[in-house]
């Protein structure tokens, strides 16, 4: 029995260990977010992505810091379907 419960515990590890995903910083220029309801479009955009990001937006200098378990390749297709072509910076 105590092996069993042991075995049940390495698997139900392992199994949370797969499923976590992994927190990613980015910063991203949006040429195309001219103000603050654009700003407000790619804020809904990614949080439609994944609820949980922290998304953190400078309009004067276009420059959005995003942290997110969503993979930066689908944000960046999303918000360039939606109108706001990214592209990473430094």
């Amino acid at each position: 029995m105590g092996s069993f419960t042991l075995i049940n515990m390495v698997v139900i590890a392992l199994n949370i260990a797969i499923n976590i995903q992994e927190l990613k910083t980015m910063k991203l220029r949006i040429d195309a977010m001219t103000c603050g309801g654009c700003a407000r479009s790619v804020t809904a955009t990614i949080k439609d992505l994944d609820p949980n990001a922290t998304v953190q937006i400078d309009v004067a200098t276009k420059i959005v810091e995003i942290e997110s378990t969503a993979p930066q390749q689908k944000i960046l297709e999303t918000l360039a379907e939606d109108g706001f072509p990214a592209v990473q910076v430094a």
